[in-house]
C-alpha cells in the first residue's frame, strides 16, 4: 500500500515539474525568442552578403570577390576583412525598439534627407535601412527600411557603428609577412648597411659581426612592428618626395618571399612604399625609432646577467640606509618574515636591473665617486650571489667588471631600488 503511494507521489511530482518547465521556463523562452526575432530589422544571414552600399559622412560601396570584400567606389581597393565583418555583425544584430507607426510625413523626422542610408544584397535579393534624426531625448533616432512598414526607433548610437568612411573600411596593412616566418632584415640607413639574419635555433645575429651579442627583443620588437605597419593616411603622390631617393629602406625576408620598404622622412611626415602599395602611404614616425641606424643600435649591452624568476633572495642597500634583506617564498616577497605589502616594486628593481645597459666598458671607477646603493642577489642556480654597486657619476660595477652605465637606465634602476628602501624603512620618499 505504502509503495502504491510513493508511486503516486512520484507520477505527480513528474508532472508539476513537466507543466513548470514548459509553462515557465519553456514558453517564456520561446515567446522570448521570438520577440527578439520580431524586433531584428533584418532576417539575414551576413555570410550571404555579398554588396553593400553606404552613403552617410562618405559614400562607399563594397562588393565581395571570390578573394574577399573590395571597395568599389570610390575607389577601387581592398577591404579590411575584419571590419566589414564586425559591420555586417552589426547590421544583421540590429533591432527595432519601438514602432511609432505609418502615414507620418518623414521630413519631421528626418528621413527626407537622412544621415545615413544603407543598401545591402544577397544575389538578386536587395534591402535598405534608413536613419534619420534623433528623438528629443538623444537615446533613439528615427528609421525606416523595407523589412519594416511605417517609421521605427533604433538606438542612436547604432548609426556610428554602422556609418563607416573609406579609411576605415579599407584594408591598411602595408607588409604581407607574418612576424613568426621572418629569418632576414637588411637595414640601409644613412650610408650604414646591416644585415641580420636569424640562425637555425631562432636567434639574430650580424652578418660580419660574429662576436657581436645582437639585443634579441629589439630585433623581435622591430620584426613585428614591421609586420604589422598601418598606414594612417593614402596621399599616393606628394610633392617634393624624391622617389629615387628614400631615406631608409629595409629589406624584410620570410623563406623565399621578402619585400622592400622605402621610408622617406619629410620631417613632420613620414611616407612609405612597399610591394603592397598602391602609391605612397603615410606613417606614424614613431617607427623610425625602432629602425636601427648603427650597430650599437641593436648591440645586446646588458651587464648584469641572472634570472629574474630564479631569485630568492635581495640584500639592498641604498645610500646612508641600513642593508635589507628580502626573501621570496613561493610568488611573494617577505621582509622581516612579513609579506611584502607592494610586490610590484621589487619586480620593477630587477626588471630595471635586468634591462639595464652600459655605454662603455672600463678598467677601473675614477678616484672620488661614492657609492649610492648596493644589490646583492641570490638565485637559485647561478653558484651564490652577484653583487651590483652604483656610484655617483653613473659608474657601476657588477662582479669584477666596471661599467659606465646608460643615465636613462640608471636612472630607472637607482628609483627602484630608492622605492624599495623607502617602503621597506617605513618611509615614503619621493623620487
Amino acid at each position: 500500500m505504502k509503495l502504491r503511494k510513493v508511486a503516486i507521489y512520484i507520477v505527480i511530482l513528474g508532472l508539476l515539474l513537466g507543466y513548470y518547465y514548459y509553462y515557465e521556463v519553456h514558453v517564456p523562452s520561446e515567446k522570448k525568442a521570438l520577440k527578439e526575432k520580431a524586433s531584428r530589422v533584418f532576417a539575414i544571414d551576413k555570410d550571404k552578403i555579398d554588396y553593400l552600399d553606404i552613403k552617410g559622412t562618405e559614400h562607399v560601396v563594397l562588393e565581395k570577390k571570390d578573394h574577399g570584400w573590395m571597395i568599389t567606389k570610390p575607389l577601387l581597393t581592398r577591404a579590411d576583412k575584419a571590419t566589414v565583418g564586425n559591420l555586417l555583425a552589426d547590421l544583421v544584430g540590429l533591432k527595432m525598439v519601438r514602432s511609432i507607426g505609418s502615414g507620418k510625413d518623414r521630413a519631421v523626422f528626418g528621413l527626407d534627407r537622412p544621415g545615413l542610408r544603407l543598401i545591402l544584397k544577397s544575389g538578386q535579393k536587395q534591402w535598405k535601412l534608413v536613419l534619420g534624426d534623433k528623438t528629443p531625448t538623444g537615446m533613439y533616432r528615427y528609421a525606416t527600411s523595407s523589412t519594416k512598414k511605417g517609421i521605427f526607433l533604433v538606438n542612436a548610437y547604432e548609426k556610428a557603428s554602422l556609418d563607416k568612411g573609406l579609411y576605415t573600411l579599407r584594408y591598411k596593412r602595408v607588409v604581407e609577412l607574418s612576424p613568426g616566418d621572418v629569418d632576414g632584415l637588411r637595414i640601409e640607413r644613412e650610408h650604414v648597411s646591416l644585415n641580420i639574419k636569424k640562425d637555425k635555433n631562432g636567434l639574430w645575429s650580424l652578418a660580419g659581426h660574429k662576436s657581436l651579442k645582437v639585443k634579441q627583443d629589439k630585433i623581435n620588437s622591430l620584426v613585428r612592428r614591421l609586420c604589422w605597419l598601418e598606414a594612417k593616411a593614402f596621399p599616393g603622390h606628394v610633392k617634393g618626395v624624391d622617389m629615387s631617393r628614400p631615406s631608409t629602406i629595409v629589406f624584410i625576408s620570410s623563406g623565399k618571399k621578402s619585400e622592400t620598404l622605402k621610408f622617406w622622412d619629410r620631417g613632420s611626415h613620414l611616407y612609405m612604399v612597399s610591394s603592397n602599395t598602391k602609391g605612397l602611404v603615410e606613417l606614424s614616425r614613431d617607427i623610425l625609432d625602432d629602425i636601427p641606424g648603427k650597430v650599437e643600435d641593436i648591440q645586446d649591452r646588458t651587464f648584469i646577467h641572472f634570472a629574474t624568476d630564479d631569485t630568492r633572495k635581495i640584500n639592498l642597500s641604498y645610500g646612508s640606509k641600513n642593508e635589507s634583506v628580502l626573501v621570496k617564498k613561493g610568488d611573494d616577497w617577505f621582509y622581516n618574515n612579513k609579506k611584502v605589502r607592494d610586490q610590484w616594486k621589487v619586480d620593477e628593481l630587477l626588471l630595471s636591473l635586468e634591462d639595464l645597459e652600459y655605454k662603455k666598458v672600463l678598467g677601473n671607477i675614477p678616484n672620488g665617486p661614492l657609492d649610492v646603493c648596493t644589490i646583492k642577489l641570490y638565485t637559485l642556480h647561478d653558484n651564490g650571489n652577484l653583487m651590483i654597486t652604483f656610484y655617483k657619476g653613473g659608474y657601476a660595477r657588477c662582479g669584477s667588471s666596471t661599467y659606465l652605465a646608460d643615465n636613462k637606465d640608471l636612472k630607472r634602476c637607482l628609483d627602484a631600488a630608492k622605492d624599495v628602501s623607502a617602503m621597506l624603512q617605513g618611509n615614503r620618499e619621493k623620487k
